[in-house]
């Protein structure tokens, strides 16, 4: 949508939006869109917006947009998720080297890029990383588990629930984003 890349070409002086979402709001008479954003911190890690940003971001977008659209700037959701898998090790394998390339494959792989608010997470995806990793012969589970609380955004997100019926996929709302906060910790692995 325009309004997206209008919020990614504000210039930096006004503070950084790193994802954003456009919905239109169904329940409005007005042509009212709904806009959900993120920044991140200095970790690389999503986070809210503050206040000045999205004050910024208002006065930028107030330039730009059509005359008959409202535009809301909402906070969009953090749901942070942890991948446990399975794997099948070729016979002569060292495992714990395994387990080590199966993670840092996910971690190069998979978590390279971050992912667009609204984007479903390929649980397909996983099982072919992991199958690429030399000495896995196959992979036997990838489970999603939601973590929340504590240094974990406080979102309870139900993973079973939004899994496509094929299991293949997990669905995310249109105004949240998964991310895998602590890959180390979040990312855990069985070699059998």
């Amino acid at each position: 949508s325009d309004y997206v890349s209008l919020c990614y070409r504000m210039p930096g002086k006004f503070g950084k939006i790193k994802r954003a979402n456009v919905v239109q709001d169904v329940n409005s008479f007005k042509r009212n869109i709904n806009l959900y954003v993120l920044s991140e911190n200095k970790d690389g890690n999503f986070t809210v917006g503050n206040q000045t940003i999205k004050e910024n971001l208002r006065t930028w977008l107030n330039r730009h947009r059509m005359v008959n659209d409202t535009v809301d700037i909402l906070d969009g959701k953090i749901i942070n998720i942890g991948i446990n898998f399975e794997v099948l090790g070729d016979l002569d394998i060292n495992r714990f080297e395994l387990l080590q390339r199966c993670t840092q494959h996910l971690k190069d792989k998979f978590l390279k890029v971050k992912r667009n608010i609204g984007e479903a997470v390929y649980i397909s995806e996983i099982f072919k990383i992991l199958n690429d990793v030399p000495g896995v012969t196959d992979t036997i589970a990838v489970e999603l588990v939601n973590k929340a609380g504590g240094v974990y955004s406080e979102y309870v997100f139900d993973i079973r629930s939004n899994l496509s019926d094929d299991g293949r996929f997990l669905k995310i709302p249109s105004d949240s984003v998964a991310e895998i906060l602590l890959p180390d910790l979040d990312i855990s692995g069985v070699v059998k």
